[in-house]
């Protein structure tokens, strides 16, 4: 038994190791020790009387108002970054020229703009009539295939 520990010696370690020390026989029931003995006789006087519950009152009304403010706040804090965020949108330059600005390289008269606008409309005129055709010939190859090639 020289070679045994004695409980006292395996509960310093365990509680150095974070374990729970383990019941000594013959030592009693341990109790744990009150945080505040006093802070609990604190307690029930603060709401025994009257004036104590009217400030207990109070101080969870401005509680709550304090947190509805600062709700309200930062909804409206939100809200103007949201309207700044908007407006530089609004106003920001965009790329490119716009309608009233005139470009020299490609400033056009009216004569000019006319005979761009006919070739135009006379190329997508060809182009209307060459996909007419090409449709009009698939259509003839797939008449032609009837039921005598299914035969």
């Amino acid at each position: 038994m020289a070679d045994s520990i004695s409980i006292e010696e395996t509960n310093k370690i365990r509680v150095a190791i974070g374990l729970k020390p383990l019941p000594v026989p013959g030592a009693g029931p341990t109790f744990k020790p009150s945080k505040d003995t006093d802070s609990s006789s604190e307690e029930e006087e603060q709401g025994s009387t009257l004036e104590s519950r009217q400030a207990q009152g109070y101080d969870n009304w401005k509680k709550l108002q304090d947190e509805a403010d600062a709700k309200a706040k930062r909804e409206a804090k939100n809200e103007a970054i949201k309207k700044a965020r908007d407006a530089a949108r609004k106003f920001a330059k965009l790329e490119g020229r716009g309608l009233g600005d005139a470009d020299a390289e490609t400033e056009l008269d009216t004569k000019t703009w006319l005979i761009q606008q006919k070739k135009r409309q006379k190329k997508l005129e060809k182009e209307k009539a060459r996909k007419l055709e090409q449709e009009l010939a698939e259509r003839e190859q797939v008449a032609e295939h009837t039921a005598e090639d299914l035969a």
